[in-house]
């Protein structure tokens, strides 16, 4: 019940994404802790950047609208789910050069299994990469996040980061670390700046392929 549900939104958002030839002159992946701000973060990037030719890619947009009242075996359930389609449409824009010149892989990234492979393709098909991690403090992220079981997460998260960010940071073209205090400011200023960084590399990449 619960994955025909999700299979159905899939192929309407699916339907709603139109697929043209253009050059995708980067991928940014997020990473980090669940509820350290990181889509805040990307709203605030792409508002920086004037939503041109981006694509948003977050799992939690193919949640379901019952998410919190289901129990923690469905919540998983759907979390596996949506990260695959998530994943999926990834990896098929990377290969396909979709409508969008950066595009944008919003989720914690916690695990190399699962990012080696789409660091590793995006290079062969000559985008750059731009990892970006979301550093927030335990306490904050305790207090933003609606999900009550939080902390029974931290640990294998802690781990998992343990032996991916030096993997990611070694794949990634740019690596990024964003202190994110909870000050919206500081996270507008954060935007601003990054967003200054991947035009300045657009810009070099397209001094580069005109030389």
């Amino acid at each position: 019940m619960l994955f025909g549900q999700i299979v159905r939104f899939w192929e309407e958002l699916s339907q709603s994404l139109v697929f043209k030839t253009l050059e995708v002159s980067m991928i940014l992946f997020t990473s980090g802790f669940p509820a350290s701000g990181k889509t805040t973060f990307v709203k605030k990037l792409i508002e920086e950047l004037e939503n041109k030719h981006v694509l948003h890619i977050d799992p939690k947009k193919y949640y379901l609208e019952e998410y919190e009242e289901l129990d923690k075996d469905e919540k998983t359930a759907v979390a596996v789910e949506a990260w695959e389609m998530a994943l999926e449409q990834t990896t098929k824009s990377i290969n396909a050069a979709p409508n969008a010149a950066l595009i944008i892989l919003d989720t914690c990234c916690s695990k190399a299994l699962h990012m080696r492979p789409l660091l590793n393709n995006s290079k062969l098909k000559g985008h750059d990469t731009l990892m970006v991690f979301m550093s927030t403090a335990q306490k904050a992220r305790f207090l933003r996040s609606n999900d009550k079981n939080i902390k029974n997460y931290e640990e294998s998260y802690r781990i998992n980061f343990l032996s991916t960010l030096p993997v990611l940071k070694k794949l990634a073209d740019h690596f990024v670390i964003i202190n994110n205090s909870g000050d919206e400011s500081e996270i507008c200023k954060h935007a601003k700046n990054l967003s200054d960084k991947i035009k300045s590399i657009r810009t070099a990449n397209k001094a580069q392929t005109c030389g």
